[in-house]
């Protein structure tokens, strides 16, 4: 692996990852602002039927698409079929798809209010189904794609401020937020035709790729649904409002995970050709996530409701306590990724993958039609948080035990556990502080406490001892 090249792809992609979850959430507060909850929550819902589609249409080409290419010359005439074929199959999915859709829209009369706007959103969708992203997981160039992401997430943004002024202008609201995965897609075809030239789409083995993405298709439809629980009961209970209040704690939410995502992208990049070392990243990777993610799923429940607010502005009041449920299953969230996505589907143990997001489904979905009947419908949102992290758990217990690596490392538990017990002392004794000096005083009480009974683990990792 080439230490420089994923020290500088990290620190693209972090930055790509942090625009791409602050933007969406001043998004929201603007919308907020400028359309009214109601008119926001018709545009997100809008949006959220079409990607209802958008995982048949990507069919887990992001995942399979960089396993077909390795081992390959880059730029090779194999090289540059394999890339038409998987192209070429994806436009045929995009009309496949776009076709379901406006099925859909006329079949379903819950569909018919979002008919027009759905219509639109969906013909862009198709023509970004042209999209070559997977190749830059392939060919390691990760920080190409996040500088592509990070200029089509301004421009959005500066489209939207200058052009949305009314409720009324919630279609064009909706139509320039999902303009930004367009922009990302042909970003990233006019990347492959100037470094590797013309690749013609083939369609002459459809069925071939598609046979062979299929399971990789099922984890991608699979996780777009669990990720969509809460916007789905949130429309059952409360229609295009309750959409519209849910849509700022989710993408909070959302904004929190970026760090997972970031590093996930890179390690799956840079360890497509190196499986003998999953399990060496998997546990550090796994043991760094939660010391940062628990500290944020405990001290969210102090502060998430000023937290919320603002961010996303005061439309957005009351909603504290429903981040602090979503967040209950961010560990969860984090480990289907990592010990999922990342690690299993690497080693070819996809279709364990596929069960435990089958299985956060059902959970997810079934808990919250039950907790939905209880006095207080926000804690159908505490179901999907446990199907997340029972699935996850089960991942990562399987993960480990079928990689190598870090034998003789211990792992400084104690120092997380210790240090969020003096952290919630501390937000539990002091309500009256700002939130901001509570925010800042926990995590200062946390880090003190962790580093303090880590210290030897730390030294370890800095001087890379017993990283066996």
């Amino acid at each position: 692996m080439n230490l420089r090249r994923i020290k500088l792809t990290f620190l693209f992609v972090s930055a790509a990852e942090l625009v791409n979850k602050i933007i969406p959430l001043l998004l929201i507060r603007f919308g907020q602002s400028r359309l009214g909850l109601e008119s926001l929550g018709e545009a997100q819902f809008a949006i959220y039927i079409v990607e209802l589609f958008l995982p048949i249409m990507t069919w887990g080409f992001e995942l399979y698409g960089p396993i077909s290419l390795r081992g390959i010359d880059k730029g090779s005439f194999e090289w540059k079929r394999r890339v038409g074929s998987i192209v070429g199959t994806r436009m045929f999915m995009g009309v496949l798809v776009y076709g379901l859709l406006l099925f859909s829209l006329y079949m379903f009369p819950k569909f018919s209010p979002y008919r027009p706007l759905a219509t639109a959103i969906g013909a862009m969708m198709f023509l970004s189904s042209m999209s070559t992203t997977f190749v830059h997981t392939a060919d390691q160039s990760m920080s190409v794609l996040a500088r592509i992401s990070i200029a089509a997430k301004f421009l959005t943004f500066i489209a939207i401020v200058l052009l949305v002024h009314r409720p009324t202008d919630g279609w064009l609201f909706a139509f320039l937020s999902y303009s930004v995965n367009l922009a990302i897609a042909m970003g990233s075809m006019i990347y492959v035709l100037k470094t590797y030239g013309w690749v013609r789409p083939r369609f002459d083995a459809l069925a071939g790729t598609l046979k062979l993405s299929l399971p990789f298709a099922l984890t991608y439809i699979l996780a777009m649904l669990v990720e969509r629980i809460e916007t789905w009961f949130a429309e059952d209970w409360g229609g295009a409002t309750a959409v519209g209040m849910l849509s700022g704690p989710l993408r909070l939410y959302q904004g929190l995970l970026f760090v997972i995502i970031s590093v996930s992208g890179i390690l799956y990049s840079e360890g497509l050709a190196y499986p003998e070392k999953v399990g060496r990243f998997l546990r550090f990777t796994v043991w760094v996530l939660a010391a940062f993610i628990l500290p944020l799923m405990a001290g969210v429940f102090f502060i998430g409701e000023p937290l919320i607010v603002a961010i996303s502005g005061e439309g957005f009041k009351g909603q504290g306590f429903n981040l602090s449920l979503i967040c209950t299953g961010m560990l969860g969230h984090s480990l289907l990724l990592v010990a999922g996505v990342q690690a299993l589907n690497t080693l070819g143990k996809v279709h364990w993958t596929n069960w435990a997001y089958f299985s956060a489904l059902v959970i997810g979905t079934s808990g919250s039609a039950l907790l939905m009947t209880v006095h207080e419908p926000s804690f159908a949102l505490l179901a999907p948080a446990l199907g997340k992290t029972m699935a996850g758990g089960a991942l990562f217990w399987l993960a480990c035990r079928h990689t190598e690596g870090f034998k003789n490392f211990r792992l400084p538990v104690a120092g997380i556990a210790s240090g969020l017990v003096a952290m919630l002392i501390f937000l539990w004794w002091t309500p009256e502080l700002h939130w901001v000096l509570r925010l800042l005083g926990g995590a200062g009480v946390y880090g003190v406490v962790f580093v303090g009974l880590s210290s030897k683990e730390l030294r370890q990792i800095l001087k890379k001892e017993n990283l066996v």
